[in-house]
């Protein structure tokens, strides 16, 4: 005979709400599961002298939920096995976790009912609804909250806010996009929901299996914290009919410089060591990330799932120490091993076309510096020691004449290239370096100019060493 098992939901205890159909399906006579005995419904069953076991045991037993779910899945179906239909009864199939467990470690010869009931969904919403402006909310247990993402202009309610560790955490999450001083509805299983702050949430007299939390939906305009998702909607909005008319015209190529501009105010916020600019300068780079995703949608090129979809296929793909067949065995994975997927991604078959790939949009000293990477990844022997490096460096630099002779043009693209090669045997970035010390320069000079020793005439003898260079 094959399994069965058939899933009730028990709701928050009141036999009066349970359903006909639950009802005859417990006094059927069939073997009846409990996940716990706790549940106010226990003593109803014991009162209507209905059988029962439950899992009280394997929670006594178990070190963590995943081996307590685990076991709950192998003693649902063992006992399946054995009697042919198994009732499992739990406070809600729609949101108990091991509801999860026991559908996924079902056999294939197994068979799974989930019986229509009074759930806590219909407890909870009924509670509540007057407080949310739409029906449209999202219902989870804490648990899953604390792992999943949430959109805060969906009404929330999160349920099993069962004592002041989870109502704690359940807080803390809730801050990302709510202020201490904001209001969320508290829920008890008693009492009517009560209006208080967030940071009063660990803070309740008592909590219960039945405790639970209901977070109002706001647009993102009346909120003042904002997520990902409110970036999306905001470019919309810009570049909508009734938006913005320079937003709405803007093409890839018109923002190309703007992309360039940011990512390099990025890096001075990254150098000056300012969190807060730092944060307000990646902003503003993924607000081009948004823009381009935007006007490329506009015109069905891509879409931002497909940039998302994109970038964790790619991380995914590149690292297969961490989630492939080698997870953390990350000594196993080499530079050789970065670089033959990275081939594989781009269709090269050798180091040389995989050079030719290189994006020649690149300032030219990075591009130089890739170059060198390559190289010298193909070909170890290439490698040369720092003082070999200095040798050309020399060499290219003493060759160079003033008259612009073409080998002087020649030896001054060596000279160049020496440096970026000087620059990859260091770990440095030249790119960077080079910026830098132009705005040394830049700043030295200014200095000068605040204090009165450049004016409308040059002071004789100046030279780039004055300022810094």
């Amino acid at each position: 005979m094959s399994p069965e098992v058939w899933i009730l939901s028990l709701g928050p205890g009141d036999p009066d709400l349970l359903n006909r159909k639950t009802t005859d399906i417990l006094f059927s006579g069939k073997p009846v599961l409990l996940r716990t005995g706790r549940h106010p419904a226990a003593a109803w069953l014991r009162d209507k002298q209905i059988p029962f076991r439950t899992m009280d045991s394997l929670y006594d037993a178990s070190e963590d939920f995943d081996a307590l779910f685990s076991a709950v899945a192998r003693d649902v179906w063992d006992t399946a096995a054995e009697n042919g239909i198994l009732i499992y009864a739990v406070a809600d199939a729609m949101t108990d976790r091991s509801v999860d467990l026991v559908t996924r470690a079902c056999p294939e010869d197994g068979a799974i009912h989930v019986v229509p009931g009074f759930s806590y969904y219909d407890y909870y919403y009924s509670a509540c609804r007057a407080l949310f402006p739409t029906a449209d909310a999202r219902v989870c247990p804490a648990a899953d909250f604390l792992l999943a993402d949430a959109d805060p202009s969906v009404p929330l309610l999160i349920t099993e806010v069962d004592g002041e560790l989870a109502a704690g955490e359940v807080k803390n999450r809730l801050s990302a996009w709510l202020d201490d001083e904001e209001k969320v509805f508290f829920i008890d299983g008693e009492d009517v929901p009560r209006r208080i702050c967030l940071y009063e949430l660990d803070r309740q007299p008592r909590y219960s299996h039945m405790s639970a939390v209901a977070v109002e939906g706001r647009p993102f305009s009346e909120r003042k914290k904002k997520v990902f998702t409110d970036l999306l909607r905001i470019m919309d909005r810009l570049r909508s009919r009734d938006g913005c008319p320079w937003d709405r015209e803007q093409t890839h190529e018109s923002l190309r410089p703007y992309v360039v501009e940011e990512a390099w105010e990025t890096v001075d916020a990254i150098d000056a060591k300012d969190p807060d600019h730092l944060s307000e300068e990646l902003g503003d780079l993924l607000f081009q990330v948004v823009f381009h995703t935007s006007v490329a949608s506009s015109f069905d090129e891509f879409t931002a799932s497909d940039v998302v979809t994109g970038i964790c296929d790619k991380m995914i793909r590149r690292h297969p120490h961490v989630f492939g067949p080698t997870e953390g065995k990350t000594g196993t994975f080499t530079h050789e091993d970065w670089e033959r997927i990275k081939r594989g991604e781009n269709g090269a078959r050798t180091a040389g076309e995989s050079m030719a790939l290189i994006s020649a949009a690149l300032p030219s000293l990075q591009y130089a510096q890739k170059i060198v990477r390559k190289l010298c990844a193909a070909v170890p022997g290439l490698s040369r020691s720092f003082e070999d490096i200095i040798a050309s460096v020399h060499a290219a630099a003493e060759g160079i004449r003033d008259d612009g002779a073409p080998d002087s043009s020649r030896l001054l693209g060596r000279l160049l290239f020496c440096c970026a090669e000087l620059a990859v045997r260091l770990g440095l970035d030249g790119e960077i370096l080079l910026h830098e010390t132009a705005r040394t320069a830049v700043n030295a000079f200014r200095m000068m100019e605040n204090k009165g020793k450049i004016d409308n005439q040059v002071p004789e003898g100046l030279t780039f060493n004055d300022f810094g260079i």
